[in-house]
């Protein structure tokens, strides 16, 4: 009776996997990839783009050329070389600068000029009694004191000392020029206070 039984059940299965492996011929044979379709060559999907790393924008070597290179310096808060692009205007470089001291003469440079590449903007201080003038304060060389030499831009009590001894060993400076062959004072600084000094 038992292996009769027995008989019964292993004919069951074997039924039941005979039934399965025909339902997965008629509807799961298409579920899984085809053996060939392994091995077959894809190429690259057209949405697959090749990786482009976007750096920061830098300034290329024309961008760079075209830079103005500005000395601002006179009665601004911040006296320094700026840089500046073709275009600009005076009133930028007043402004990078810092801005007008107390002491400046507004009205002796016209803001509206546009820069150029090499200058030196040199803003002017207001003439004595708060006047202001078309052009910087000047001062005489020849007969200033110590105190007054003082007042232009790089001139220290040191300096002032060395144009006092040198005029009082050469005679009286014949042109602003000369103020050069005073010791400590180079082309750079003479350039400063060129505008700012006289000889009469």
């Amino acid at each position: 009776m038992k292996k009769h039984r027995r008989l019964h059940l292993i004919s069951a299965a074997f039924a039941l996997v005979f039934l399965f492996f025909l339902w997965y011929l008629k509807y799961g044979g298409d579920r899984l990839p085809v053996l060939p379709e392994l091995f077959r060559f894809r190429p690259q999907e057209a949405e697959e783009k090749e990786l482009v790393f976007t750096l920061p924008e830098a300034e290329t070597a024309e961008e760079t050329e075209a830079r103005l290179t500005v000395y601002v310096s006179g009665e601004v808060s911040a006296p320094g070389v700026y840089f500046f692009l073709p275009g600009d205007r005076a009133y930028l470089a007043v402004e990078r600068a810092g801005g007008f001291t107390e002491n400046a003469d507004r009205d002796a440079v016209n803001l509206a000029l546009p820069l150029k590449d090499g200058e030196q903007l040199k803003i002017p201080a207001k003439r004595s009694g708060g006047e202001t003038g078309a052009g910087p304060v000047r001062i005489n060389i020849n007969t200033a004191d110590a105190e007054t030499l003082t007042k232009l831009s790089g001139i220290g009590e040191a300096k002032a000392k060395a144009i006092i001894a040198y005029r009082q060993r050469n005679g009286p400076f014949e042109a602003p020029e000369e103020l050069k062959n005073v010791s400590g004072i180079g082309e750079a600084l003479y350039q400063n206070i060129a505008e700012d000094i006289c000889t009469e």
